[in-house]
């Protein structure tokens, strides 16, 4: 399923994309997760990161992006690495 597909499915017939009620979480390339609840967001992430593929984890209700696996285990890496050497709260 596609970010848009999921999106979709959440806020309905709504053209404008509007539900401040309802919100998903997604993946990003990092170990943060983008909150979209309206068109905007939606239209932000999609320019950012395209319309990729994602997967809904039940367990953590985050819709993953399969895609970004390894740009991200990459990042956790380097974020170890640098807490290892530095500290980290």
């Amino acid at each position: 399923m596609l970010i848009s597909e999921a999106f979709n499915d959440m806020v309905g017939d709504d053209p404008t994309g509007f539900n401040f009620v309802t919100h998903i979480s997604v993946e990003t390339k990092t170990d943060a997760y983008r909150t979209l609840s309206d068109g905007w967001s939606l239209t932000q992430y999609i320019s950012q990161y395209g319309d990729v593929e994602v997967e809904y984890d039940e367990k953590f209700k985050v819709y993953r992006v399969p895609a970004f696996a390894k740009e991200i285990a990459s990042f956790k890496t380097l974020k170890a690495a640098h807490c290892a050497r530095w500290g980290c709260e």
